[in-house]
């Protein structure tokens, strides 16, 4: 249960996930994400799902009931590099180069899905600072941050989903050794994908003059005790499915130059732990 996006978020709320057999499951607030709430908890097919959330103010919001439908696997992860040449704000002309993820999957001809994607991932980066025992940090990279990416299958032709656009990034020292892209494929419902549309429809506003001012998009959320109380989110049960995605670029024949080869040396080089989101932990996942 996260806090994607949120600016200031909520840390003393209770927060439960009650299901319609009568199980209940606590979420404890992370003290190492504040505002993101977890619990070891495993939702079971036939049966619905809301979320009674408990703030200090008393107010006690409940979304409306939701259930796991059938998950499918993703099959396969890929990427290609493309460069183009820009004009710069400088009147030069630049290469810019991207690096778009893309991926494979499929579902049953008898079925009609709908899934959300999301990615998150880690590169790897080692010191350059003439010592013997550089360190190697392994640094979180926030990929997805206003990036939806969605499907309605009744908007395809076959159960067969071939180089789906899943993130587009500037290819650059973050490929420099390995990176690990972590998908994570949703199967949700009908309701949570017009959500997540409307949200993707309000993001891509242009705002011009004419345009109508953006109004609020409302999920499953309510305040019960006062239904005027305009509460944002979405609350959901989904099954799901993850992949971590390593990519070597040079087995492409690809090459990422380091930031520490090139030009003014960030202190990074002499310490990787100063670069946000690092640590010296190798992560359980990564292959050496």
């Amino acid at each position: 249960m996260g806090n994607d996006n949120v600016l200031t978020p909520i840390t003393d709320a209770t927060v439960h996930v009650i299901g319609s057999d009568g199980s209940s499951f606590l979420f404890i607030n992370s003290d190492e994400n504040p505002g993101s709430y977890t619990s070891f908890m495993q939702g079971k097919q036939g049966i619905s799902y809301h979320v009674e959330i408990k703030l200090r103010d008393d107010r006690i919001i409940h979304s409306s009931p939701a259930e796991i439908q059938p998950s499918y696997s993703i099959d396969s992860l890929d990427y290609f590099i493309s460069r183009e040449e820009i004009l710069n704000d400088a009147g030069n002309i630049e290469t810019r180069e991207r690096i778009l993820f893309s991926l494979d999957t499929h579902f049953s001809e008898n079925d009609s899905p709908y899934f959300r994607w999301r990615a998150s991932g880690v590169y790897e980066f080692k010191e350059k600072n003439g010592s013997f025992n550089p360190r190697t940090c392994y640094v979180k990279d926030n990929l997805d941050f206003n990036n939806i990416v969605l499907i309605n299958s009744d908007d395809l032709s076959s159960p067969y989903i071939i180089g789906m656009p899943l993130i587009e990034t500037t290819f650059n020292h973050r490929f420099n050794i390995l990176y690990s892209l972590n998908t994570i494929q949703y199967r949700i419902s009908e309701d949570e994908y017009i959500y997540w549309k409307n949200i993707e429809q309000l993001i891509n506003i242009d705002g011009t003059l004419f345009d109508p001012p953006p109004a609020a998009v409302v999920g499953n959320l309510v305040n019960i005790n006062d239904p005027e109380d305009k509460i944002q989110g979405y609350f959901s049960v989904t099954s799901s499915d993850s992949r971590y995605f390593f990519i070597d670029v040079t087995q492409k024949g690809e090459y990422a130059s380091s930031p520490c080869d090139v030009g003014i040396r960030p202190s990074s080089c002499d310490d990787c732990r100063r670069i946000i989101n690092s640590t010296v932990i190798k992560p359980t996942y990564w292959p050496r």
